[in-house]
């Protein structure tokens, strides 16, 4: 089974038909419906993340009985989450760097890195299993001592494989009263809303989108500069929509159920600097970066230094999350230097740079980060570089768009000046009952079934993540 909208979709319809027939035991419904969910692409999997929750979830119990030792149980959780992490995610890729190292320093690499299947998810739900761990150890909230609602805090299954990284301190207590509901919710006013703009951002922006990236940034060298420029802005509006939508859906389909899950985004392209598009951008990984790295190693409490290196270590670990290799390493270090220009006293200018050319400064920086975000090797950086100093827009493939990936584009920018001017920022319920907004409704799902029907398969890019 493939982790896609269709999947999404079904297996929600399917939930929701047993749902109210439980009763009391929705909570065991949840957890018996998401290792069904996961364990239907690899199920041996579901051994390792019931295994990885599991140890977070005693350390708890045992930090609060045995106070005195709370610090080595912390440790002894985090360390089991991270050793999981680094042998699934970054094995091969750390065989790669000491293979790499051994040309220029006296060391020897033999053999080959073990072949392993990426767990789906494993980034996310090990981040939210620590970060119980450690407001277990702050104190923060008390532990769970119902291992069937910590165990659907961990693995509900609409944000399992993608985020939200969600907090304890929200979810548990929403898990909790899941019991106490006499009947299904079905906020379909909300959620209904929810569910087809991410369906929109998904299948009708994003997967046309990629028709145009993918080929470009495969084989860059065979392509024009130009042909460049043009795929790396559809990127930006593609990982966007790919992954807000699928945010959109996840909230759609939790709220049905009475859950509600955080906001992952803010309209990240209207920041005007580049820490206010981080505070926009992938909220619920960039506040738990802040909060359980960035404050660990210091913050800004220790003077100018320490905070870039904090800034600096905090963005590449944050790089690193999100994939192992070496363009995803110089992704979060680029951006951790230019957090550390952006507080720098020596880069502020003596006059006030107005706020639209703020904003543009702000998108060329994004937009060449989403570059290195998505080029396949470290080669293709200079590719770009080449064809810039020597300017050759005319060198190489000029790849034309076609009719459905520059409407996929159109659409996106009405929709957002539609949300930014109209609906000022908040997206609202579609209301059925007046006949032509039913009509609108149901000429919206047409409209997406004919236009993205053959797109409906394609996986979420940051399930790989």
């Amino acid at each position: 089974m493939q982790f896609t909208t269709y999947s999404f979709i079904i297996y929600m319809i399917l939930f929701i038909s047993l749902w109210n027939r439980v009763g009391g035991r929705r909570i065991l419904l949840l957890n018996l419906s998401s290792l069904v969910f996961y364990g239907a692409w690899n199920p041996y999997y579901i051994f390792l993340m019931v295994g990885s929750s599991g140890i977070d979830y005693f350390c708890g119990l045992a930090m609060d009985r045995w106070r005195r030792y709370d610090r080595w149980l912390l440790w002894s959780a985090l360390s089991a989450n991270i050793g999981v992490l680094i042998f699934f995610k970054y094995t091969q890729f750390l065989h790669a760097v000491w293979c790499d190292l051994s040309v220029i320093l006296p060391i020897t690499c033999t053999g080959n890195a073990p072949s392993i299947l990426l767990p789906v998810g494993i980034s996310f739900y090990t981040f939210q299993s620590m970060a119980y761990s450690i407001d277990v150890y702050r104190k923060e909230i008390e532990p769970c001592r119902n291992p069937n609602e910590y165990f659907c805090y961990i693995s509900l299954f609409p944000q399992l494989v993608a985020g939200p990284i969600e907090r304890a301190s929200h979810l548990i207590p929403q898990i909790r009263r899941l019991t106490q509901l006499s009947a299904l919710p079905l906020e379909w006013r909300e959620s209904g809303s929810l569910i087809l703009r991410g369906i929109i951002k998904k299948c009708v922006v994003a997967d046309h989108l990629a028709s145009y990236v993918d080929p470009v940034f495969t084989k860059m060298s065979d392509y024009s500069l130009l042909s460049i420029v043009v795929a790396t802005l559809f990127f930006s509006v593609q990982i966007y929509c790919d992954f807000s939508g699928y945010t959109d859906i996840a909230r759609g389909l939790a709220r049905m159920i009475g859950i509600r899950l955080m906001e992952n985004f803010n309209y990240p392209y209207n920041a005007i600097s580049i820490r206010e598009f981080w505070h926009r951008w992938h909220i619920s990984l960039s506040t738990w970066l802040r909060d359980y790295l960035y404050i660990s190693l210091g913050g800004s409490k220790k003077g100018s230094f320490r905070t870039s290196c904090n800034l600096m270590i905090t963005m590449i670990l944050g790089g690193i999350w999100h994939g192992a290799s070496y363009n995803f390493l110089l992704w979060g270090g680029y951006y951790g230097l230019m957090l550390i220009l952006e507080r720098a006293e020596w880069c502020r200018l003596p006059v006030r740079i107005p706020d639209p050319l703020r904003w543009l400064m702000t998108m060329l920086l994004v937009g060449f980060g989403w570059f290195i975000f998505r080029m396949e090797t470290i080669a293709d950086l200079g590719v770009l570089g080449w064809r810039l100093k020597t300017i050759m827009w005319n060198s190489g493939i000029h790849l034309v768009p076609n009719l459905l990936t520059v409407g996929a584009f159109l659409l996106f920018l009405s929709v957002t000046l539609l949300e930014l001017k109209i609906l000022r920022r908040k997206i609202m319920p579609f209301c059925v009952t007046e006949p032509w907004k039913r009509r609108l409704v149901v000429g919206t799902v047409l409209a997406i079934y004919y236009l993205a029907a053959p797109s409906m398969d394609r996986m979420f890019i940051y399930f790989q993540f």
